[in-house]
This record gives structure tokens, sequence and C-alpha cells, in this order.
């Protein structure tokens, strides 16, 4: 994977809009496809990227087992759960909501931090968790209108942020233990792929995907997007601390609500919304700049 002249805060930027994006566009997806289908299809087209990619470089694959087994680790939380939860997440909640709630993985990495790495909390960390909190519950409120939706749905997407918030700091492990990104990125989705396409295909009985038109197209580009937002999230975590990339990463509903809302028009936008979406990413982002 090409070094870029960019600083690591600009390519978590670029990941950020990559997933974001995407995502807004999965909800009109899964309008005409399985939730598991959908996932295997978008997961299997940015390994066939990454694979494609390494087939073109021209220097060989710097291979280690260890480094190997940390990133098909990194792919069983993302994009393999990452993606189911986000998915069904999405078709019960909204691409919106679901996005805000997911967007709390920084609070997950900084609870690693503060077990495995000994640092403590401090008064932004809980002023941090004060605003997701409060956010959530914003997000979450729908006042005298009857939700549409269980509250253990929520669940969803904070499975979302537990698989992203852990992912994120085992790949800087595992970049320290394989320094090849594009290989990483092959193995991590490759297993993400195989895992999702199996469990498909437990579920139904069968392995083939299937699907209505448009979703096939849909899903390539999320697929596609997945690919350029990952490649910039490794060359993110290869210049930068996990500290500083995770809360840019966090953005990513802010693309979501300029996609679904300004050019989708498929969620209505209201001042509730702006301002748990808000109090979210502005809440993870005073937790994870910490350190």
């Amino acid at each position: 994977m090409a070094e870029l002249p960019l600083p690591a805060g600009v390519l978590a930027l670029v990941a950020a809009a990559g997933f974001g994006g995407g995502q807004a566009l999965v909800q009109r997806g899964l309008r005409h496809a399985e939730p598991l289908a959908a996932g295997a299809v978008a997961i299997g087209v940015t390994a066939a990227c990454f694979w494609g990619l390494l087939l073109l470089r021209p220097e060989a694959a710097r291979w280690s087992w260890g480094g190997v087994a940390l990133f098909a680790a990194v792919g069983l939380l993302q994009p393999l759960l990452t993606i189911l939860f986000t998915f069904e997440g999405t078709r019960r909640l909204g691409s919106t909501l679901a996005a805000s709630v997911g967007s709390t993985a920084p609070l997950f990495s900084a609870l690693v931090a503060v077990a495995l790495l000994g640092e403590r909390v401090t008064p932004p960390v809980a002023l941090g968790t004060a605003c997701v909190i409060g956010g959530v519950m914003a997000l979450s409120h729908r006042g005298a209108a009857p939700r549409r939706w269980p509250l253990a749905a929520l669940l969803l997407p904070i499975g979302t942020a537990a698989s992203r918030g852990l992912a994120t700091p085992l790949a800087k492990v595992a970049l320290a233990a394989l320094p090849d990104p594009l290989l990483g990125a092959a193995v991590t989705y490759s297993v993400g792929f195989a895992g999702a396409l199996g469990l498909h295909g437990m579920r139904l009985g069968r392995l083939r995907p299937r699907m209505a038109w448009p979703a096939p197209a849909i899903f390539l580009v999320v697929g596609l997007g997945n690919a350029l937002a990952f490649s910039a999230l490794l060359l993110a975590l290869g210049k930068g601390e996990v500290v500083v990339v995770a809360p840019l990463l966090s953005s990513g509903p802010l693309f979501t609500m300029l996609v679904s809302v300004g050019l989708l028009r498929q969620e209505p936008f209201t001042p509730r919304i702006l301002a748990g979406v808000l109090l979210v990413v502005g809440g993870v982002m005073a937790v994870a700049a910490t350190g």
C-alpha cells in the first residue's frame, strides 16, 4: 500500500467519509436484500479489491504468521461483526441513528487503554461519557409518537461500536507485527467474507446471496467505499496514535447525514437528531482526545 503525503488526521477523515457515506447507502440497499447477503457481497467486494491490488503490486508481500493472525482477529471484529451489526441496526433504526450510536466506538478504545495501558479516567473522559449518554438518549427519544423499534434494538449499534472500537487498537498492534497494510487488509476482509458467507449459509441453508436490483450495484459501491476507507484507516494508524485517529473516525455520522438527508432524502432531519449527533460526536472526541 503506497504511502500518501497526508497527515494521519486527514487520512482518518477520509476513512470516516468512506464508512459514513456508505452507511447511508446501506439502508436503501437493504430494501432489496437480506442483511447477511448484503454484508457478504460488500465484504467480498472489498476483499477482492485488496487481493487484486496485491497481485498487481511488484514487490512481494512481507509475511508474518503472528501479524496475519492479528489481522484475522481484526477481520472477525471488523468487518464481520461490525457490518452485521451495522446492517441490521440500520434496517431497524435508520442510518443516522444507527451510525450515531455506533460512533461511540472510541469509548471502547478508551476502556481498553484504561484496562491494559494503565491510563486514568480524567475529567474530559467523564464529561465525554456524559455527552455520549445524553446523545444516545436524545437520538432514541421519539416524544409522544410511538417508537417503531424496541429499545433493545439499540444493542445493535452498540455492538457496532464495541467491535469497531476494539478492532482499531488491535489493528494498530497488528501493523507493528505485520508492516504490510495491503496484505493485512486482504487478510482482514477475507476472514470477514468467509464468516459472513458462512453465517448466511447456516441461517438460510444456501450460500448464494439473493437480492433484487439495485441492491447489487449499491453494495458494490459500499464495498469499494469500504476498501478506500479501510486503506485510509490503516495508513492513518501507521502514522498517528489511536487516540488521534479514533475521534476523527467517529465523525462518520456527519457524512452519513450529508448523504442520507442531503442527497438521498431518505430520513427527516430534525433539531433533536442534530443535537443528538453533536452530543455523541462531541463526547467521543472528548474521550478519545485525552491522552
